[in-house]
């Protein structure tokens, strides 16, 4: 099997984010709310997570991206690798 380079590692990141972005909110509230050392970071990239650019980047980038993930299984396929191989 072939291995995921950067740009499908990328693209699945993006894709977890958007797809759990309720969540990912949901938990640095959470941590926020412990008030103990780690509070002073999830406030910091929860600040980060909700400025619209971040949000706008976000989207921009897996509209961009996802093309390059389905080229990149393409290339990836069985069928094509018996074609090179061959």
């Amino acid at each position: 099997m072939w291995s995921n380079i950067r740009w499908d590692s990328r693209w699945n990141s993006i894709d977890a984010l958007i797809r759990n972005y309720s969540a990912v909110i949901q938990t640095f509230e959470n941590i926020i709310e412990e008030e103990d050392a780690r509070s002073f970071n999830a406030r910091s990239l929860l600040i980060a997570v909700k400025e619209p650019i971040s949000v706008v980047t976000l989207f921009v980038l897996y509209k961009l991206m996802g093309p390059i993930k389905i080229l990149s299984n393409q290339l990836k396929s069985k069928s094509l690798k018996s074609i090179l191989i061959d």
